[in-house]
Parts: C-alpha cells; sequence; structure tokens
C-alpha cells in the first residue's frame, strides 16, 4: 500500500443496512490493500466502456457533483433538481442510480448495485433460455420413449395372443365318429 489510503475502513449505513437500522461496516486490511491496483489497473477500463451509456441515460441517473471533504454528504442533479444526501441514510433505489461526475464531462460510476442488478437480470434470462431447451429435450425424449413403448407393445401383444391361441387349441379335444376315423 503506497501510505495514502487508512489501512483499514469503518464504514457507516443506514437505509440500505438490514432493517433499516443503522450499522457499522468494518472493511479489513486486505480488501482495502486490493482497492489501490483496482483503481489504477482495472476501473479506467470499465469507466471508458460505460461511458456511452452513461451519457444516454444521464437524466434517468443521480449525478454526483460534489462529494464532501469527510465523505459523509453528497450533492448531485436528480430529474432535473439539486439535491444533497447522507450517504448512510441513502436508500438502495437512490444508490442504484448514482453516478459521480468528474469535471471533465466524464461519468465515473454507475452504482454496483445497479450492475449487480443487471448481471443477475441477464442470469435469469439465461436459466429461462435453458429451462425453455431443457423442456423441448425432454418432450423429444418423452416422444422417443413413446414410440419405443408403442414398437415394443405390439409384438408382446401378438405374442400374447399367439400363446392364448396355442393354449387353446391343445385344450380343446374334438371329438371324431366312426365313420370318420375308418376313413383316415
Amino acid at each position: 500500500m503506497d501510505g495514502l489510503r487508512p489501512a483499514f475502513a469503518d464504514v457507516e449505513l443506514k437505509a440500505c443496512a438490514k432493517f433499516g437500522r443503522p450499522r457499522s461496516v468494518y472493511v479489513a486490511p486486505g480488501p482495502m490493500e486490493l482497492l489501490d491496483p483496482y483503481l489504477l489497473l482495472e476501473r479506467p477500463e470499465i469507466v471508458a466502456k460505460a461511458q456511452r451509456s452513461l451519457r444516454r441515460r444521464h437524466r434517468e441517473l443521480f449525478v454526483i457533483q460534489r462529494l464532501e471533504a469527510d465523505g459523509t454528504r453528497v450533492r448531485g442533479v436528480l430529474n432535473g433538481l439539486t439535491i444533497t444526501r447522507t450517504i448512510k441514510n441513502m436508500k438502495p433505489d437512490l444508490r442504484r442510480l448514482a453516478v459521480l461526475e468528474t469535471g471533465d464531462g466524464q461519468r465515473v460510476s454507475q452504482s454496483t448495485a445497479r450492475k449487480h442488478d443487471q448481471k443477475l437480470t441477464e442470469g435469469i434470462t439465461r436459466l429461462r433460455r435453458r429451462l425453455k431447451d431443457n423442456r423441448l429435450e425432454r418432450q423429444r425424449l418423452q416422444d422417443e420413449v413413446d414410440g419405443a413403448a408403442t414398437v415394443i407393445a405390439a409384438p408382446l401383444a401378438e405374442n400374447a395372443a399367439l400363446r392364448e391361441r396355442l393354449g387353446n387349441r391343445s385344450a380343446v379335444v374334438i371329438s371324431l365318429g366312426r365313420t370318420q376315423a375308418a376313413r383316415e
């Protein structure tokens, strides 16, 4: 770590915490150390890819223009109105729409909650597609089983009929008259 970031952090949450109750979240040194490489290496590429989408949707986003020095309050534009919010009291729906204006016309970040929602939606779509494909495959296999059962059932029925006929033939006694017996 370069000494600019503290070894750990305590983040105060309220509105997005469980049951909306105030909570202090401890961020351990390990994750804190991973922030610098992420911000330097991966984040710029992610931000660059998101720019067009963020510009197109800026009217429906909460564009944060100012972050207080102590990091507890933000001021930005939402639906054309300038609003100020305490970060810990921001509802999840508002956090999901939050992006930070960097001053050079670029919007730095879309909320990770929104990205998470998009990933979940994509995952659900994939699962629905797989379910549909699996149902079609199950129906195809069921049709094959039904066809095989029909093919197997026909010879079984014929065998049963032949056995019955053969069994009935040996049990039938035909009496021959004396005149017929003599001729034979």
